[in-house]
């Protein structure tokens, strides 16, 4: 059971999450109501989620030199056809971090709170973008956590995800949809408030991205915690009851003492494999909590088998190998099939064989080292082939 903080959500959001059997309260930070009322500590929450929906706006062209621009009428967005109507030239912003300053209610906690329960708390922060506030706010993200995203708007049908997201959200953009076209790129990554003025912005992982190098999603790490910002989903709710599902993985996958972008598991796949098998168990894996290593494991025609394993090896604690005629195909030299078992140079068996569409007396004819590794077939159902990946990552072998 989770602690969910839940900020300038619909009450939809609440009630489904409340529905779960997480305990979840919902504040304010200003941007849908107009005030800010964040009574309850961010610090105790485990999770932060900024959901916005209804983003509370004024008219930008009361913003001018000599106006007291913390005074203004709050406008909401579904009037903007009859304000435009009424006053042509009516322009709605979403409204400013410095003007909630001013309405707050006495002793409520704020984007620099926000940001010190994640430094030091090590709270996680998901943030999603939504369409119906992007298109009101201009140059930059509004302050959610002491941070400025720069942004600029844009238009993308494509794209594709990557690292963080890839790994512990397969479904993310495939069968739970973004909100197309996304339209607002991130320019590189946040600048912390105090550094507004200096030079350098915090690292971010690109986990959304198009073609042209656009990116749409950003996981940052700080200090103990991290914020996901990611595009907005046709299903938010959905995507974020998955996310406090696996909140426990995502925290294991940048796990204090271990390498960033640490992993349990690495898949290595023949991409003719990925539908049928790689991406089943990955999914079910991640339904069990644990962090997996996918796309980037894809083996294609051309790639050097043992650098790939190694890579993925590197970066997680095992790799699944799923051998198939569809692997064997790619006619991978003999010497680098049999060498696979010499990446385990600490003794420890972390290359775990899944035989897919054959059996491990045919994974002899082409390599009679791996077939002499015990191994579990997938005819015998995912379900069977998972369990036994688990309980060899805490033996040391399938049994």
């Amino acid at each position: 059971m989770a602690e969910v903080l839940c900020l300038d959500c619909e009450p939809e959001m609440t009630a489904s999450l409340t529905g779960t059997g997480h305990r979840v309260r919902s504040e304010d930070l200003g941007f849908r109501s107009g005030m800010r009322a964040l009574r309850h500590p961010p610090h105790e929450a485990d999770l932060i989620v900024h959901d916005l929906r209804s983003p509370a706006c004024f008219d930008q062209r009361a913003w001018a030199r000599g106006v007291d621009n913390f005074s203004f009428k709050l406008a909401s967005p579904s009037a903007e056809a009859q304000e435009t109507e009424a006053r042509p030239g009516t322009i709605l912003r979403l409204i400013l971090d410095s003007q909630l300053e001013r309405r707050a209610v006495p002793g409520s906690f704020g984007p620099r709170d926000i940001r010190k329960a994640i430094e030091a708390a090590g709270v996680t922060m998901l943030v999603l973008l939504n369409p119906c506030w992007l298109r009101r706010v201009r140059g930059r993200l509004p302050n959610l956590n002491g941070l400025h995203w720069p942004c600029r708007a844009t238009r993308s049908n494509r794209f594709h995800t990557l690292g963080s997201l890839a790994g512990l959200f397969p479904e993310a953009g495939s069968t739970l949809p973004f909100a197309l076209p996304l339209s607002a790129a991130l320019e590189g990554g946040p600048i912390a408030s105090e550094q507004v003025l200096a030079a350098g912005k915090l690292h971010s992982e690109i986990v959304v991205a198009n073609a042209v190098n656009e990116e749409f999603g950003h996981v940052t790490p700080l200090g103990r915690g991290e914020v996901w910002t990611l595009p907005g989903f046709e299903d938010n709710t959905k995507f974020v009851r998955m996310f406090v599902d696996r909140l426990a993985a995502v925290r294991r996958w940048r796990a204090p003492g271990s390498s960033q972008g640490s992993r349990d598991f690495f898949i290595s796949h023949a991409s003719e494999d990925k539908q049928a098998a790689a991406r089943p168990i990955a999914d079910m894996l991640i339904q069990k909590g644990f962090s997996v290593w996918l796309d980037e494991a894809e083996l294609t025609l051309g790639d050097s088998l043992r650098a790939k394993i190694d890579l993925g090896l590197r970066s997680s604690h095992y790799a699944v190998v799923i051998l198939s005629p569809s692997f064997f195909s790619k006619r991978w030299p003999q010497a680098e099939l049999d060498g696979l078992l010499a990446l385990e140079q600490d003794g420890r068996k972390r290359i775990l064989p899944v035989c897919h569409a054959m059996s491990q007396r045919q994974v002899a004819d082409y390599s009679p080292i791996l077939s002499g590794r015990i191994a579990v077939e997938t005819q015998s159902g995912i379900e069977t082939v998972v369990e036994a990946v688990i309980r060899a990552s805490r033996v040391g072998s399938i049994p």
